[in-house]
């Protein structure tokens, strides 16, 4: 199955944008890369195969303010944001709001 990962992804991708438009919901994707994750960052491969599906993308890169993951998650082996993380995510999310009107619905 690896050897067909970026096909099947990408296929996924198409099918759940099409699923959206098809209930006039704006899909959007968003990358919000883990401070301190080890191994490789996929962010950019996956947002341009999500790019190509027809997503509006987000990069929230920089959403940590530039602090240390410990102090943003519960435990950082699974990365589950504690109340300081969820904090930081949602100013983020809302200033994507903020900037971008594409994603959300037309009124």
């Amino acid at each position: 199955m690896r050897k067909f990962e970026s096909e099947i992804l990408s296929a996924v991708y198409k099918a759940f944008v099409d699923e959206c438009r098809e209930r006039n919901i704006n899909p959007v994707w968003i990358d919000m890369p883990i401070p301190d994750a080890d191994g490789e960052d996929p962010g950019s491969r996956l947002r341009t195969m999500a790019t190509e599906a027809g997503f509006i993308t987000c990069d929230l890169s920089g959403w940590d303010d530039g602090k240390n993951a410990a102090d943003l998650f519960s435990s950082i082996d699974e990365h589950h944001p504690n109340a300081a993380g969820h904090r930081l995510i949602a100013e983020a999310l809302l200033q994507i709001v903020a900037t971008r009107p594409d994603v959300l619905p037309a009124k």
